[in-house]
């Protein structure tokens, strides 16, 4: 570098000779130390930006870390889920087929009542089954299972409404009894609303 050149100041900004200057970036050594002391602050805020990117980068690595091993529980969840489900299926299959294995003979569907069981007499779910009904959630209801003892006897007559014309309030007369369900049958006696 030749004396003549011009240089500028990286401490205050100035413009001068290459010979005049106290090195090729300070004109002075008060210019020398503001550089040096703007080098260190500048490592030092690149020292801690980089302190800064490997914290951010090692929080991601723990978060996606801990995403993977919360995904790969929910699928081992999920999947014993799946086993249990299928378990109580098979369960389920077995026992409807050792269900059948074991069922008592049952009216055909045929017949005028088949909901009517050989040896119990009437069955809900044969009913519910041979009607293609469904049956009301026992929510509905006050006492799902009532704890009152059934009064009605074989026998004794009550008021009934007649199925094919429900407009019609008809005698009827309790055929049987069993627990707390009563069947009834209609009596040919009507009274119009």
């Amino acid at each position: 570098m030749r004396e003549d050149d011009i240089l500028c100041c990286g401490g205050c900004g100035c413009y001068g000779m290459a010979g005049e200057f106290f090195t090729t970036e300070a004109c002075s050594s008060p210019c020398q130390s503001r550089i040096v002391q703007k080098n260190r602050e500048k490592e030092k805020k690149e020292r801690e930006l980089a302190v800064q990117k490997q914290r951010r980068e090692a929080r991601k690595r723990e978060k996606e870390a801990k995403e993977a091993l919360e995904k790969q529980q929910e699928q081992e969840l999920r999947r014993q889920q799946r086993q249990q489900q299928q378990q109580m299926e098979d369960d389920d299959d077995q026992e409807a087929e050792q269900q059948q294995q074991n069922a008592k003979p049952r009216l055909p569907y045929d017949s005028p009542h088949p909901w009517l069981d050989v040896d119990k007499g009437f069955s809900w779910s044969r009913y519910l089954e041979c009607t293609n009904s469904r049956a009301a959630p026992s929510k509905l209801f006050h006492e799902a299972y009532p704890t009152a003892k059934n009064t009605f006897r074989v026998g004794m007559k009550l008021e009934a409404i007649d199925p094919e014309h429900p407009a019609l309030i008809c005698v009827g007369s309790v055929v049987q009894v069993q627990g707390k369900h009563s069947s009834s049958i209609i009596n040919n006696a009507f009274v119009y609303i």
